[in-house]
C-alpha cells in the first residue's frame, strides 16, 4: 500500500493506529493471535472546532491534551505504546496515474522527479513524493502504468512535530484510502480478485471516492457531498430539523414505492446529481485511463440503516451493482465498548485499516 514515510522497524512490538481529521481522533490497538486478530482498546475524542484547518494543527497545546485525553480515557485500557501508524487527511493528498518507461526503482525513482513536475500541482521542493507500479504490462509504447502520490511538506512536518512533542513516534504515513482499503479487505468486504471496484467511503461532513483494482488504489478524491448535504435538503423540504431529517433519511429513505421516499428523492435531487456527476467522472477516467470497466460500488463510511434504500437507487442511476460494506464481526470489538454506543464501527475503518499496517502490508 502507499506509504508516505515509512519509518517502520521489524523489532517494535506494539504499535496502534490513530486516525486524524478535522473534527476527530480515534484510536485502537489491535492483537493477533494466531490467524485471529481483535481490538485490544479503543478510545475517541472530539477535537474543538478550527483546531486543525487546512490540514495544519492551530493549537499544538490543545492538540496534546485531546491526545493525551485520548489515550488515557481508551478502553478498557489506555493506549500505552509511543509507536503508531498515523494518516494523511485525502484532501491533502495529490495522486494520478502516470505512464512510465519500464525502468529499474532506482531510475524510476529519479525518472518520477521528473515526472511530477508536470502531474503535481505544487513546487516538488514543496512536496514528499510516493509512487508504486499500478501495473507491470507494458503497452504498444512500452510503458507502464506507475500511481503518483504528493503531499505538502508542510502538513507532514507539523504533522510529524507535534506527535514527537507528544513522545510519539509514527512508524509509517499513509493515505486515508491506502488504510481504507486495507480494513475493508481485511474484514472481507472487498475480494482482490473481484476488482476493480469503486468504494463510496459516505461520511458526516465529506466523501471518498477510491478506485481499488489489483492490490492498488488507482485513483482517489474527496467530495463535499456527504450526509450533512442530504440532510440540509431534507430538512428544508420538509421543514424539519436537521436531526428529523437524519432519522426520515432512516425510516423513510430511498423508498420509491412510497409517495414519501419520492418526496425524499425529490428533495435530495441537487445533492444526488452533484454525487453521481463525481461517480461517473472517476468511472469514465478509470476506464480511459486502464481500457477496464469497474465492476461494482461498495458503500460504506455510516452505518446502511442511515441511508435506507440508498443502494438500490444509486445501482438503478449509475447502472453498476451495489452493495455496503460487510458488518465487522462482533468478536473484533472490546467488551461492552461505549464508543460503538453513539458512533457507527463503521467509522472505524480507516483507523482498523492503519493499525492492520503493522500486522501485514496488504
Amino acid at each position: 500500500m502507499l506509504k508516505f514515510l515509512n519509518l517502520y522497524h521489524s523489532k517494535v512490538q506494539s504499535s496502534w493506529g490513530l486516525h486524524i481529521t478535522a473534527r476527530h481522533l480515534r484510536g485502537l490497538l489491535i492483537q493477533k493471535k494466531n490467524k485471529n486478530w481483535s481490538i485490544k482498546t479503543i478510545g475517541k475524542i472530539d477535537l474543538p472546532q478550527d483546531l486543525i484547518k487546512n490540514g495544519i494543527i492551530k493549537d499544538s497545546k490543545i492538540f496534546g491534551e485531546c491526545l493525551s485525553q485520548m489515550r488515557k480515557k481508551a478502553l478498557p485500557y489506555p493506549l500505552r505504546s509511543r509507536h503508531l501508524i498515523v494518516n494523511l487527511q485525502e484532501e491533502f493528498v495529490f495522486s494520478r496515474i502516470v505512464e512510465m518507461p519500464n525502468l529499474n526503482f532506482q531510475e524510476m525513482n529519479e525518472a518520477i522527479k521528473w515526472e511530477a513536475e508536470s502531474n503535481v500541482p505544487l513546487p516538488i521542493d514543496k512536496v514528499y513524493l510516493n509512487w508504486e507500479i499500478a501495473s507491470n504490462k507494458e503497452n504498444n509504447k512500452g510503458k507502464v502504468q506507475v500511481f503518483l502520490s504528493a503531499t505538502p511538506r508542510n502538513i507532514v512536518d507539523e504533522l510529524l512535530r507535534n506527535l514527537k512533542m507528544n513522545q510519539i513516534e509514527p512508524l509509517v504515513v499513509e493515505s486515508e484510502s491506502a488504510a481504507l482499503v486495507r480494513g475493508l479487505v481485511w474484514g472481507g468486504s472487498i475480494i482482490p480478485e473481484e476488482t476493480p471496484v469503486l468504494i463510496l467511503n459516505l461520511k458526516e461532513y465529506y466523501s471518498h471516492i477510491v478506485v481499488f483494482d489489483n492490490q492498488v488504489v488507482r485513483l482517489s478524491t474527496n467530495s463535499d457531498n456527504s450526509s450533512k448535504n442530504f440532510d440540509f435538503a431534507i430538512a428544508d423540504a420538509f421543514k424539519i430539523s436537521e436531526i428529523e431529517a437524519e432519522k426520515f433519511r432512516q425510516k423513510i429513505g430511498w423508498n420509491l414505492q412510497e409517495e414519501l421516499g419520492r418526496k425524499l428523492a425529490d428533495a435530495t435531487t441537487s445533492a444526488f446529481l452533484s454525487l453521481k456527476k463525481e461517480i461517473n467522472s472517476a468511472i469514465s477516467f478509470y476506464a480511459g485511463q486502464n481500457n477496464k470497466e469497474i465492476k461494482k460500488i461498495l458503500l460504506t463510511g455510516e452505518k446502511k440503516s442511515k441511508w435506507l434504500g440508498f443502494d438500490r437507487y444509486l445501482e438503478q442511476e449509475i447502472g453498476l451493482p451495489t452493495t455496503w460494506q460487510k458488518d465487522w464481526d462482533e468478536q473484533i470489538w472490546p467488551p461492552k465498548s461505549p464508543f460503538l454506543d453513539y458512533d457507527d464501527d463503521d467509522e472505524y475503518n480507516i483507523c482498523i485499516g492503519l493499525a492492520l499496517r503493522k500486522i501485514e502490508e496488504i
